[in-house]
């Protein structure tokens, strides 16, 4: 909402930002701003003399008023100090209109020269060049008429000595050239290059662009004679997007200001755009600040100005890369290098591919290259655009998209993102090859995501590939949904049992009845039932008949909870009742999937003995453990009998706690090790509190907002840090 009451911000709120004019707020609306009929599509007028100011395209005289914008200001003073100014940014960020209001406040000799695609035609450009010459130095501009468009060397040095015998010592001038990137004739850019570098004494030339000038300014730039403002400078600050809203008699408060500039960016075309969605009175209409409304206008700007001159391979392209999220060099080469609607032919060859990147490199702001990502970005409001334009995709096209992004995160070990691309294009062999390469317990996030990827695929799926139950159940299991994995699974298993005679067959029984035992196991704790056994008994038989499959990690790893011993009777009877069925159940579950849960007795036992007191057996029995299971990669088995040594040295201040310190960080090296950091941040924290260090806990573990990613069934330890750590700064509460 807007309001015109008491909370309106006072304009000395906002020191750098001025207006023209010195009228009272109230009266600006017959002022506003007009975005016509001027360099670049933006109607401004100062109090400059107008004999001082040329420009080629019509310019209104006047009073108008605009927006003063110190900060660019200054920027622009300063550069005028170099030879060169190159202003480049994308479309509608203002750059015409920082350097018109700039340079028509100046007391300065100012050639606007507008440049169109009709300045690639030497004479055409040699004639406007001409006439701009005439409103600074008539006898300059008659001898420039008497000659042709110079493009020998003998040419430009016949040039050069012109304008060096006739302006007038100790005078300034600006020379703006706006719209450089429409000039691709080599003989125009070879002038303007010579032109910038030698013409006259004591001129400053400003090349205005939407992107990098294809001009060789690298010499230039070299010695310090080159000045640069670029896009993130032009943007406006939100105190600037303020005060324009105010000269248009719009009175934002802050809730709407900080929607709106988030919204936009700084982008100042959207920025004016969004102060006449309120001027119009439509935001009202529509019951506030919409983000969505000034979209259509702001479409039609990309439409006319950005997209309609893109060769139409190079606009298919950009509206194949909003399919996907992360815009990776490698992956960008393979989508362009199919040219033809997604045959899988290659037409073009790697060079076709590379000159459709490069031509997309030549759009400026909208695409840019992230060097800390590693990939390009697009401006949200670019991406929104070329999503709208999807429909104009087959789907043959689409899937051709999908299927790169996915062999693509797949290679590069991004599963979530690769399963998504592969369900999207249909591909659920490739799918469910990935969901195989997931572990036991996934952590919470990534199980959800399990859940919901096949709660929208295709009603079949589980008929289709009813390996997929399997997946489902575990994933249940990681979100702490017990009771309903059981009772899904159960239901199932008569379904699978009859299935064809197979190994897919065996492998789908053995995965249920591994998600059987370890629920049987979780839940023993409470129920004293045992029977868990049997099922991991049956896993093991199963495992028999699945032919030559090996269970690698991190599908093999097992995932812990806090306590190894989970026993909630304080007899030692209950619990070594407890240990002798995990003993008993660890052979079947190692032969079965590849190791899983070797070590794990060593480790339960070596922790029965710490908390009794008894550091000698402990130390023995975690050795071993820790032996065991890095032997077969059980990483978080090796991570918990690290943690109990650990604390064993430290109980006795024994030199070997640097030792274990520095396995626990090799451990950050293993990327089958899903969890590795979490648990290495929360093993660390655990030291550094016990140590007198809090401080150096991770942030994370100090924050009542942030959590891990573990599974739900594996956070105690995480809370028993955190809860450590709470009671170290006396958060008692929190704790």
């Amino acid at each position: 909402m807007l309001s015109k009451d008491s909370r309106r911000v006072p304009f000395q709120s906002y020191p750098d930002v001025h207006f023209q004019d010195k009228v009272r707020p109230q009266s600006r609306a017959r002022n506003a701003v007009r975005f016509n009929n001027i360099p670049g599509g933006v109607a401004l007028t100062g109090s400059m003399t107008e004999a001082l100011f040329h420009s080629n395209i019509p310019v209104a005289p006047g009073a108008q008023v605009y927006l003063e914008r110190p900060r660019i200001d200054q920027l622009l003073d300063k550069a005028l100090a170099s030879p060169v100014v190159s202003v480049s940014a994308g479309t509608g960020y203002g750059k015409s209109y920082a350097v018109y209001s700039f340079v028509k406040r100046r007391n300065v000799r100012t050639v606007w020269i507008q440049l169109s695609g009709r300045d690639n035609i030497g004479e055409h450009f040699w004639e406007n060049f001409i006439s701009a010459i005439s409103s600074v130095n008539r006898e300059v501009a008659d001898s420039f008429s008497r000659m042709n468009f110079p493009v020998t060397d003998q040419q430009l040095e016949r040039y050069r000595r012109i304008p060096q015998s006739k302006m007038a010592p100790g005078e300034k001038y600006i020379f703006v050239f706006d719209d450089l990137y429409l000039i691709s004739e080599k003989a125009v850019l070879r002038f303007l290059e010579y032109s910038i570098a030698r013409i006259f004494p004591g001129v400053t030339s400003i090349i205005i662009s939407r992107t990098e000038p294809q001009l060789n300014l690298m010499r230039m730039e070299s010695k310090g004679l080159l000045a640069r403002i670029t896009e993130d400078q032009l943007r406006f600050t939100q105190e600037e997007m303020v005060s324009y809203f105010y000269l248009l008699d719009v009175n934002p408060i802050p809730q709407i200001v900080d929607t709106v500039y988030k919204d936009t960016e700084g982008w100042a075309f959207a920025i004016h755009l969004a102060g006449l969605f309120f001027k119009n009175g439509e935001a009202e209409r529509a019951g506030g600040y919409v983000p969505s409304a000034i979209r259509p206008n702001i479409f039609k700007l990309i439409e006319s100005e950005v997209m309609a001159p893109l060769p139409e391979a190079l606009q298919r392209f950009l509206v194949k890369l909003s399919l996907i999220e992360r815009l990776a060099p490698e992956l960008l080469d393979a989508i362009a290098r199919t040219l033809d609607g997604g045959s899988g032919e290659d037409p073009g060859g790697e060079d076709a591919g590379s000159n459709l990147i490069a031509q997309m490199e030549a759009i400026g702001s909208y695409i840019r290259f992230d060097i800390y990502l590693n990939a390009y970005r697009i401006h949200h409001l670019f991406l929104d655009y070329l999503t709208g334009r999807q429909g104009s995709l087959s789907e043959q096209e689409k899937q051709d998209v999908w299927k790169k992004a996915a062999a693509w995160s797949e290679a590069n070990n991004q599963k979530m993102d690769a399963i998504t691309y592969y369900d999207k294009a249909g591909d659920y062999d490739g799918m469910v090859r990935l969901f195989y390469t997931l572990p036991q317990a996934l952590p919470a996030r990534m199980a959800q995501f399990v859940i919901d990827i096949l709660d929208h695929s295709p009603p079949d799926i589980y008929r289709q590939y009813p390996i997929n139950i399997v997946f489902r159940g575990r994933a249940l299991i990681s979100l702490g949904r017990l009771d309903q994995s059981r009772e899904e699974l159960l239901e199932a298993l008569p379904t699978l049992e009859a299935l064809p005679e197979s190994h897919q067959k065996h492998r789908i029984l053995l995965g249920c009845n591994i998600n059987l035992g370890f629920m049987g196991l979780i839940t023993a704790m409470y129920t004293k039932n045992y029977d868990f056994v049997n099922c991991f008994r049956r896993a093991f038989e199963e495992s028999r008949l699945i032919g030559d499959y090996v269970y690698k990690p991190p599908i093999n790893g097992c995932s812990l909870p806090a306590y190894a011993c989970m026993v909630m009777d304080r007899q030692p009877l209950e619990l070594e009742k407890a240990l002798s069925f995990i003993r008993e159940v660890i052979p079947y579950v190692a032969s079965a999937i590849g190791g899983c849960m070797s070590g794990m007795y060593e480790l339960a036992r070596g922790e029965y003995a710490f908390f009794r007191g008894d550091f000698a057996a402990a130390e023995i029995y975690l050795q071993e453990g820790l032996r065991r299971g890095r032997e077969h990669d059980q990483y978080e088995i090796e991570n918990r009998a690290l943690f109990y040594l650990l604390r064993i040295y430290l109980s006795r201040a024994d030199t070997k706690i640097k030792e274990i310190l520095k396995q626990l960080k090799a451990e950050l090296e293993q990327p089958l090790f899903i969890n590795r950091y979490a648990y290495y941040d929360i093993i660390t924290a655990w030291y550094y509190i016990q140590t007198g260090e809090p401080e150096r806990t991770a942030a994370w573990l100090k924050n009542d907002y942030e959590e891990s990613g573990l599974g739900d069934l594996t956070k105690g330890l995480e809370k028993l840090v955190r809860a450590k750590y709470y009671l170290r700064a006396k958060r008692c509460p929190a704790a």
